[in-house]
């Protein structure tokens, strides 16, 4: 870890392995394109090795219906997805993923692209990445930027072992990095007995964010460079939150009682996306009350 510490000291990650959060009890889905470049997805994964030695990782080939058969199958056991890979092609089998709730952390290019991030980081269900590098203090130009961005991160890494030297950059980089950090924070939520959804993840993401440009958001580095904060947080910040996403607003509260006593819908978790099956099932029932 000798030649990353500054990196990981500046992150705040050595500080979390002090207090024992090295992602243990966090299993970690990682998508790359393993048959086409094998060095990618395992460059990429050395990443993870270091900042969360303790998680579990498993490998899946990010274009196969096999491994989005094995996510959703499996979706209770998974933590997080990684997304290491970005491309102007649309990765439309991946929104197969989008009702689980799962963190997805996704890349947003190499294309030097001002206005317009990569699928999938561009699905709102994703959480988007761009690519930082503290030995130029800004967020590098070839990385994609636009109004979708949440955030960017560290790209530079270098590793060796008894085969390779090498060193990591990119938006591939910076996503795995950020994927890693949040295994941390997994692992400890873990302990409090927590299980962090997508938009939980997302807004953690974006309150320990470190401006860079303009104050609050900005299409070039979305909420800024991503720092895990220096003290753990709080049990609550999470608790509460959920509480708050599941509460019926006020204008869908005659509509939540009247489905309810006609027994079309349970009228439990108001703010959860709603499946085609439950769709069907509602109108299914509306249909036999008239009948």
């Amino acid at each position: 870890m000798t030649w990353n510490k500054d990196v990981y000291e500046k992150h705040n990650v050595l500080k979390w392995h002090e207090l024992e959060y090295k992602g243990q009890e966090v299993n970690v889905v990682w998508l790359d394109f393993f048959k086409e470049d094998e060095n990618h997805g395992r460059r990429m994964k050395a990443i993870i090795n270091e900042v969360a030695p303790l998680a579990n990782v498993i490998e899946l080939q990010s274009d196969e219906d096999s491994s989005i058969d094995y996510i959703v199958a499996n979706k209770d056991k998974i933590d997080i997805i990684n997304c290491s890979f970005g491309a102007k092609l649309p990765f439309y089998f991946l929104t197969q993923l989008k009702d689980l709730g799962i963190p997805i952390i996704a890349a947003s290019g190499n294309e030097h692209q001002k206005d317009r991030i990569n699928m999938p980081a561009s699905f709102n269900f994703t959480i988007a990445i761009g690519e930082y590098m503290d030995s130029f203090k800004k967020v590098v130009d070839r990385s994609n930027k636009g109004e979708k961005l949440d955030a960017v991160n560290e790209s530079f890494f270098f590793f060796w072992n008894d085969e390779e030297t090498f060193s990591t950059n990119g938006t591939s980089a910076s996503t795995a990095f950020t994927t890693s950090m949040i295994a941390l924070l997994l692992s400890w939520a873990k302990k409090q007995g927590l299980k962090l959804n997508n938009e939980q993840v997302r807004n953690f993401i974006h309150e320990n964010s470190l401006d860079l440009y303009e104050e609050g958001r900005d299409n070039t580095s979305g909420y800024g460079l991503f720092i895990l904060p220096e003290k753990l947080p709080s049990k609550e910040e999470f608790v509460v939150e959920d509480t708050k996403n599941n509460e019926v607003s006020e204008w869908a509260k005659e509509a939540q009682a009247w489905v309810k006593e006609n027994e079309i819908s349970d009228g439990t978790r108001p703010k959860d996306p709603i499946t085609r099956e439950e769709i069907w099932t509602m109108l299914h029932r509306i249909n036999n009350e008239k009948k």
